[in-house]
């Protein structure tokens, strides 16, 4: 088992996050654009610095969503 499996507690597979997702760099919006819930239709969430550490990607707790667009 490979250190990448034993840490994969969530047993989803693992796979290159460019794979699934489109980047995009650059995000500006207005701080009234932000929430800390999904709407049902049409928000995307923005990952931040505070998101992405060495053991991978903080998606449980610190983000924001902002409408699509932008």
């Amino acid at each position: 088992m490979s250190e990448a499996e034993k840490t994969n507690v969530s047993k989803w597979p693992m796979v290159k996050l460019e794979d699934v997702v489109d980047f995009i760099r650059g995000v500006t919006f207005k701080a009234e654009e932000a929430t800390s819930v999904a709407s049902a239709v049409g928000s995307v969430p923005i990952l931040r610095a505070g998101n992405i550490t060495d053991k991978g990607l903080n998606t449980r707790s610190d983000l924001i969503f902002v409408p699509d667009g932008h």
